[in-house]
């Protein structure tokens, strides 16, 4: 029997309200952990992943715009902590990607053919459909780790 969605935000609210505010507490003390400027991120991520080239800098300009909407808008100090992790993550990912092909080249010569993009909004039956063409013998699903770490952590994993 599952939770009601009601049950759930009583048994929720007040710890994610305890951790927002611990997050408002340590801002007050100067500890950044939602601050949400391009600069520090990026060296946050350099300094994560030990890794420095990114590429090109494409995504500098998209990211500026995403933080500076995330500013504009009144999030909670938490919600400012996970934005700024997530941010972190991406531009990781993208160092360790970047740092992948150019240890391994030849991944850049492996064939894709004809890829399906599944798109949509939370809800509505995108996983199910995911699920269900991963089925089929001649195609393939990402795994949760190739999404969330697009670069092999094993090289058993590797191609």
């Amino acid at each position: 029997m599952t939770e009601s969605l009601t049950v759930s935000r009583r048994r929720y609210r007040p710890v994610i309200k305890a951790l927002d505010a611990a997050c408002r507490g340590l801002e007050t003390c100067r500890f950044p952990l939602g601050k949400l400027d391009r600069d520090s991120i990026l060296r946050a991520a350099r300094r994560s992943a030990k890794l420095t080239d990114w590429g090109n800098e494409d995504f500098l300009e998209p990211m500026e715009r995403m933080l500076r909407s995330a500013r504009s808008n009144e999030l909670t100090a938490l919600a400012r902590v996970f934005t700024r992790q997530a941010s972190i993550k991406s531009v990781v990912n993208r160092l360790e990607v970047e740092a992948y092909v150019a240890s391994h080249p030849e991944v850049e010569q492996v064939p894709i053919r004809r890829p399906l993009f599944i798109l949509g909004f939370p809800r509505t039956g995108t996983t199910l459909l995911q699920n269900l063409l991963s089925l089929h013998p001649e195609r393939r699903a990402l795994r949760f780790w190739e999404l969330a770490t697009p670069v092999p952590i094993s090289p058993d994993l590797e191609l």
